[in-house]
């Protein structure tokens, strides 16, 4: 519960200025923290003084969880309670950085003038010297530097960046009329800690278009904050309508409710970052009326909201805005993103305009496992970009076979996939891939079977009929009636596809052989490359590190367990496999260095565990 404390100290800072769960303080060193108590401590030697107690944002700042040993009785008593076991400090009031205010001589003060008086280095001379090789003083010149200050004065920059510089508050005074020109600021890392403050900034400069906040715990608004602000938006006394882009994530909001009401007080957004705001309370009827009030969004920034449902949660709120082109729902416990496979009412039915203008969608962390479940965004019509990984699908996957399938099924109007360009080269090869994967399966079932199950688990393979009906040709030829095959039993991707791989040495008693150049079947081993190379170039398999690419990659792929395939890797038609030679003595090196570390780190925990029970047995010895 927040309390506000009303008595002061010879410190001269009263303690009425500090809200217990509000008031954000930094210390010497940049760490941030909020101040959760404030009162007397059972093990400080004077029990009327008060200090302050403070959960700090970085763990590693604190010594505790709340809790000491109180000098007269001995016990443990506990003051208030901390989620991280050492991630708490007190501290006396007359240390506390209550932030400072932002105003227009914190402006002044982080961007430069072109007076001369103040240049760093006048004459294009600093004041230092450097010593050269003969032993004599050499003046070090400093040329561009009025140049650079013409680019940093303030009554030409539109974008201001004021990031953990300890601002609390805001400072009312007439000196804002000479910034109104501001069209960005970024504040993130300072200590607001309300709302109130925020719509201060807004009307301080109403021209601003981006506001950034980001890793400030603003929180939820008040009920009078709400009001007050819907109030004077409606009466036109707040200027908040030039804003369109406003970043609010890490700012500790834990309430559906401060979404709605965003909405209707800015509803010209176009740009909204909310990330790691707790948003699992979010239903149809909610985001339904979130989602009238963005009526021009065009980014949204949902990672890690707690949201589990793409029918109930997902499509209420962005379905039906007709702006959005860029959805990011990283670590979100999503399992799926069908409307028909979770349940769901009549109320979550989608739209014509289903993501109509959808272009990027980020599901990275979700807890998405099996393809069918990423069916749903087939009915995307203009969606070309997926980020998409850290999901039980992938697991047993690796990273080449899952791009290949990825590709393939998402359709032909994909252009990126985790943020890397497909290639017309990579297309075609995993739709063929995936086209003769799916043809063994459908040859291996009834004909009456095989149209309900190309419609449930392979969407995407009607499309590819027609381009690549050769492939279903010749995989009918090859299936015999004596085939046992069933759909479980044939890979998710066609081991059997031949490829064409040129295998050259990088090491240095063969690197001047000539590249051998192999037709091999998906399916072989990374073992038989290894015992093929050993052959022709003379080297030991378990001296071996293979890595292939192709002329789209940047970096190459290493083949790096000998029992996956080819198919697994996701090696396609004209890859380059390179041998290199492992260097033995390095691997020596590097392992020796790791137990050394390790030893040592050992060794810290101990003498650190040691003085933990020393100083707790002195405090037990004092009382």
């Amino acid at each position: 519960m927040m309390s506000s404390v009303t008595t002061t100290t010879s410190t001269e800072l009263s303690t009425s200025s500090i809200t217990a769960g509000v008031t954000r303080i930094q210390d010497v060193d940049g760490y941030v923290g909020t101040v959760v108590y404030v009162g007397p401590v059972a093990s400080a030697k004077d029990p009327t003084e008060h200090y302050a107690g403070v959960i700090w944002d970085d763990p590693s700042r604190g010594k505790h969880d709340g809790s000491v040993v109180c000098r007269r009785t001995n016990e443990l008593v506990r003051h208030f309670s901390c989620a991280h076991p050492c991630g708490a400090s007190f501290l006396r009031l007359s240390k506390l950085n209550l932030g400072v205010a932002l105003n227009a001589a914190l402006l002044r003060s982080k961007y430069v003038t072109t007076d001369s008086d103040e240049l760093v280095a006048p004459n294009n001379l600093l004041q230092h010297t450097a010593r050269t090789a003969q032993g004599h003083e050499k003046p070090i010149e400093f040329y561009g530097e009025l140049k650079i200050r013409s680019h940093q004065q303030l009554e030409d920059l539109q974008t201001i960046s004021l990031r953990r510089m300890g601002i609390a508050h805001v400072e009312q005074s007439k000196e804002w009329q000479e910034f109104q020109h501001l069209t960005a600021l970024d504040l993130t890392g300072n200590l607001l800690s309300d709302w109130d403050t925020v719509l201060d900034i807004l009307q301080q400069f109403p021209n601003l278009t981006d506001l950034n906040v980001a890793a400030n715990r603003i929180r939820d608004p008040s009920k009078e904050t709400i009001e007050q602000a819907i109030e004077q938006q409606y009466c036109q006394q707040a200027p908040f309508s030039a804003l369109a882009n406003l970043n609010l994530n890490h700012c500790g909001i834990e309430s559906v409710q401060t979404l709605l009401w965003i909405g209707r007080l800015l509803p010209q957004l176009q740009q909204l970052c909310m990330a790691h705001a707790n948003l699992g309370e979010l239903d149809a009827e909610t985001g339904r009326q979130a989602a009238d009030t963005f009526e021009h969004l065009t980014q949204l920034d949902l990672t890690n909201c707690h949201l589990t449902s793409w029918s109930k949660q997902v499509v209420p709120l962005c379905s039906t805005l007709s702006c959005l082109q860029l959805l990011i729902l990283d670590d979100n416990p999503i399992d799926t993103t069908n409307t028909t496979t979770e349940q769901h009412t009549d109320e979550t039915e989608t739209t014509t305009n289903y993501f109509s203008q959808l272009e990027s969608l980020h599901l990275a962390g979700t807890q998405i496992a099996t393809w069918q479940d990423l069916d749903g965004l087939l009915q995307f019509p203009k969606l070309t970009s997926l980020r998409f990984r850290r999901c039980p699908l992938l697991e047993s996957m690796g990273t080449g076979e899952a791009r290949a399938i990825a590709i393939a099924r998402l359709g032909p109007n994909s252009t990126k996939l985790n943020a890397s360009v497909i290639s017309p080269k990579e297309r075609h090869d995993a739709e063929k891939r995936y086209v003769s994967s799916v043809a063994s399966q459908l040859l291996s079932l009834d004909a009456s079977a095989r149209d309900q199950f190309v419609q449930q688990y392979h969407k995407a393979f009607p499309q590819l009929l027609e381009q690549y009906k050769d492939i279903i040709v010749s995989a009918a030829t090859a299936h015999s009636p004596g085939d046992d095959e069933s759909p479980r039993s044939v890979a998710a991707t066609s081991t059997s596809m031949v490829v064409n791989v040129s295998i050259q040495s990088m090491a240095a008693s063969s690197c001047h052989q000539e590249p051998m150049v192999r037709r091999l079947p998906g399916s072989l081993p990374i073992k038989r490359i290894k015992a093929m190379c050993a052959r022709t170039f003379g080297l030991d398999p378990d001296l071996q590190r293979l890595h292939f690419c192709t002329e789209f990659d940047a970096f190459p792929t290493e083949l790096d367990d000998d029992e996956h395939t080819l198919a697994y890797y996701g090696v396609s038609d004209g890859a380059t496999i390179f041998m290199n030679e492992i260097d033995l003595d390095a691997i020596k090196r590097q392992q020796e260095k790791v137990k050394q570390e390790q030893l040592s780190n050992l060794e810290r925990q101990e003498a650190l565990e040691v003085q933990k029970q020393q100083h707790k047995q002195q405090l037990l010895q004092k009382h």
